[in-house]
């Protein structure tokens, strides 16, 4: 009874820890997506960038920080890199989301939230599976 008490204590503080590592790896990919944008807005600014590429700037930011915190959850996780890394890209997204409602106070009713969201989804799955282990090869 003992040993079932524990290993549920412990598969509990498990999901506890790994959701906390999702939830770290989310954030360090929006800091690092608002990031970028301000620089792609600084480079528009001065005139290097013009403006008609912030949107593929916009996306290459999204994808760079979801791999990025892709990356930063699954060394701490390390089970499970792929849906690991998606369930980065889905905190993201949902954090930029977040983010745009309490800044801007609505909600955009164009295309660009989808392709955003797809853009962190995509940078997670990138990151989940550059980090993925070889399979060992059986000898017989």
């Amino acid at each position: 009874m003992k040993k079932q008490e524990s290993t549920k204590a412990e598969r509990k503080n498990d999901w506890a820890s790994n959701g906390l590592q999702l939830l770290k790896g989310g954030v360090v990919g929006c800091v690092l997506a608002t990031g970028m944008l301000f620089l792609c807005a600084l480079l528009v600014s001065k005139g290097i960038v013009q403006e008609p590429y912030m949107d593929g700037c916009t996306l290459l930011s999204c994808v760079m920080g979801a791999v990025v915190g892709g990356f930063v959850a699954v060394r701490s996780i390390a089970t499970r890199q792929l849906p690991v890394g998606l369930g980065v890209g889905l905190v993201q997204s949902i954090l930029l989301f977040l983010m745009g409602v309490l800044v801007f106070g609505g909600v955009s009713t164009e295309w660009n939230g989808l392709r955003i969201a797809c853009a962190c989804l995509c940078g997670g799955a990138i990151a989940g599976v550059l980090t993925r282990k070889p399979k060992k090869n059986k000898r017989r």
